[in-house]
């Protein structure tokens, strides 16, 4: 026995539940119900791919057999997929790997200038119910053709890349525009824009590429920051956070061959709309800190700068503290009681800002509370361990981790001269109204020994 359907689609987000839909009717001809919810599992993230990234029609295809079902499905943009290698909660990147675990086999054929095909085959009563392992990478190196290292065009140098941070940037920004395509394409889009979110993602998409050539070329692809220990805290000596080891680097070699200024603006725009909404609550992703933003924004000049015949210029950590660099807005509540404590006290917001700062804990910062309201948390965190601090908030945001919380820490903090000084820490998160997290920290001494 052997079935065959066949359905053409547009790249619409409808078109997914239109495939799943074809696909359920063409097994329940064929009385193989039982590789239902597996198939239309991964025909609706390969569908997505194609709506998402490759901006094709796509032709979805099924063979039953007696033992198995193949499911291809064909799109007409020549560029291939790519595994990101993305944080387990990460809200995107996790397609292909889950394909990869739910079937029996799975490829991807090449057409060239034609397009490609990616298909996966089942097998035996489906397994959609066991998918402990879906964090597992779907391996990608032997279903591609190696790349050519002949054809190489212009391109543009990214040095002294802070690679995790980079990564992590990457991950929310492909998130925001898979949320901001989707949003904009409903029947009631939340904003008239004219943003090109199409070359917006082939200008994410360029920068992801480099970024895996580099680390590919660097022989490894490093996973979540590792967050530093905490010693253990006594009743009298407060815990401490280990010394923490270089920052990572990377040199990133971004093709210009389709890469232009429009695309990079594309991006920009995309990205800023795509953080207007999400502060609204009209995405399912949250805002990106400003860290993030900053770091995206300066790839961004330096590739245009670049294209223009400038030199490289390389990162430079001091980039992550200062004024912040997106839309911004303290939460709606009542802040005078830390405001006027005569405790050294500070208060920050979900963003990862300062929002109010006593006297006395601006004086040990050796300034004015006016000197520090509004500017990054990272601003009063000495270099060496300002990467720890956003990789660790971002977690907690994403996963309501709180290794610190609540916990007394004798950390160094950072004034504004320069020097800096070993403070008693102790950070506690409140919920305030509009379901804002805010984060007051206590600055206190050292306690006598």
């Amino acid at each position: 026995m052997l079935l065959r359907g066949r359905l053409l689609l547009p790249p619409d987000p409808m078109s997914v539940r239109r495939a799943r839909r074809h696909l359920g009717e063409v097994l329940q001809e064929a009385d193989r119900e039982h590789w239902a919810d597996d198939a239309m599992l991964g025909v609706s993230e390969l569908v997505s791919n194609v709506v998402l990234h490759a901006h094709t029609e796509c032709e979805v295809s099924v063979e039953v057999g007696d033992d198995e079902v193949r499911v291809s499905v064909r799109d007409f943009a020549t560029s291939l997929p790519t595994m990101q290698h993305f944080s387990p909660y990460a809200t995107t990147g996790h397609g292909l790997s889950l394909v990869g675990q739910l079937s029996a086999e799975c490829g991807i054929d090449s057409l060239g200038e034609d397009g490609k095909v990616v298909w996966f085959v089942l097998r035996g009563t489906g397994r959609s119910d066991d998918l402990a392992g879906i964090d597992q990478e779907w391996d990608l190196s032997g279903l591609l053709p190696p790349e050519d290292p002949t054809d190489s065009g212009p391109t543009a140098l990214l040095t002294g890349v802070p690679v995790r941070l980079w990564l992590a940037g990457l991950e929310h920004h492909a998130a925001v525009l898979r949320e901001l395509y989707l949003v904009l394409s409903g029947p009631h889009p939340p904003a008239r824009s004219t943003v090109d979110v199409s070359a917006a993602d082939t200008a994410l998409r360029a920068l992801f590429e480099g970024t895996n050539r580099a680390l590919d070329h660097a022989g490894g692809r490093p996973g979540e920051l590792d967050l530093l220990p905490l010693t253990p805290a006594t009743n009298s000596t407060p815990a401490a956070i280990a010394a923490p080891p270089p920052p990572a680097t990377l040199d990133v070699e971004v093709s210009l061959d389709d890469l232009d200024t429009a695309a990079l603006e594309a991006l920009r725009e995309a990205l800023d709309l795509g953080q207007r909404l999400a502060r609204q609550g009209q995405l399912l992703v949250r805002p990106a800190l400003d860290e993030l933003v900053t770091l995206r924004d300066w790839a961004c000049d330096q590739v245009a700068a670049q294209s223009n015949g400038a030199a490289p210029a390389s990162w430079d950590n001091a980039l992550l503290a200062g004024p912040g660099v997106a839309e911004w807005g303290p939460p709606d509540w009542d802040d005078s009681a830390f405001r006027g404590s005569p405790r050294p006290l500070l208060v920050a917001d979900d963003g990862n800002r300062l929002i109010a700062v006593s006297p006395a804990a601006a004086e040990v910062l050796g300034g004015s509370p006016e000197d520090f309201v509004g500017l990054r948390i990272t601003a009063i965190i000495p270099h060496r361990l300002r990467e720890q601090h956003i990789a660790g908030f971002i977690r907690h945001l994403a996963t309501g981790e709180a290794r610190v919380l609540g916990v007394r820490l004798n950390l160094p903090v950072l004034r504004l001269d320069g020097r800096e000084v070993l403070r008693c820490v102790l950070i506690e998160q409140q919920t305030v109204p509009g379901g804002r997290s805010v984060y007051i920290a206590s600055l206190d001494p050292l306690p006598s020994k």
